[in-house]
């Protein structure tokens, strides 16, 4: 317990909070970089998914005009 009463040069101190700070917003950044990227991949499945349904229900709505 007494290297936290140690009195002395603060600096390293500060240096490895900044450091601390830094890798932490790196690693948030990264996450929120893939996280994007999946939603974006899902929304465009999606999307796509939607037109394929449409174009379905247009198919078989022509289909029994015909008949």
């Amino acid at each position: 317990m007494d290297h936290y009463y140690k009195i002395g040069d603060t600096r390293i101190h500060w240096v490895q909070l900044i450091v601390s700070i830094g890798f932490i917003i790196l690693l948030t950044l990264i996450v929120f970089a893939m996280l994007k990227r999946g939603l974006k991949i899902d929304a465009k499945n999606l999307s796509a998914e939607a037109l394929s349904r449409a174009e379905r229900r247009r198919a078989r709505i022509t289909g029994a005009m015909e008949i």
